[in-house]
């Protein structure tokens, strides 16, 4: 397999952890190692999974009440977040790109610190237990479905 398909050597629990520790949350947090494919941020009210994709891109999954049957994708989230926050004055963050688009654990850290930011951005009540967003995904949803 070539090495840019092996995910498992790019993110690390270490490497989290420095990571999260540069920020400031409203609650405490453990970390489960779920490695090579992802690593879970426990919050007492939801989990956060950093997930490993394709070419070591990362993914934030949304485990609202820590429950395995009721996982959104960060995409979920801000399909409602970000119109709202818009409607408060507060804009997406500006991201910074990487410079390379091979994997690498570089570019690993710098994809945890960017859904960091989108986590300190829009995330924080979520964290705190405030999942009010989900019903309006859910509303959202079923009008794209026809449902």
């Amino acid at each position: 397999m070539e090495e840019r398909y092996k995910n498992k050597d790019f993110m690390t629990m270490k490497m989290l952890e420095e990571v999260l520790s540069a920020f400031s949350w409203p609650a405490p947090y453990t970390l489960l190692d779920g490695l090579p494919n992802h690593i879970v941020v426990r919050f007492p009210h939801c989990d956060f999974s950093f997930e490993v994709g394709f070419e070591a891109k990362l993914h934030l999954g949304i485990w609202p009440y820590q429950r395995d049957d009721n996982r959104f994708g960060l995409n979920d989230a801000l399909l409602v977040l970000v119109p709202e926050a818009k409607e408060k004055g507060i804009n997406f963050p500006v991201l910074q790109d990487y410079p390379s688009k091979a994997p690498s654990k570089k570019k690993t850290q710098h994809e945890i610190r960017n859904l960091c930011i989108i986590m300190q951005t829009y995330l924080l009540p979520s964290i705190q237990g405030d999942f009010s967003w989900i019903e309006k995904y859910d509303e959202i949803r079923n009008r794209m479905l026809g449902d």
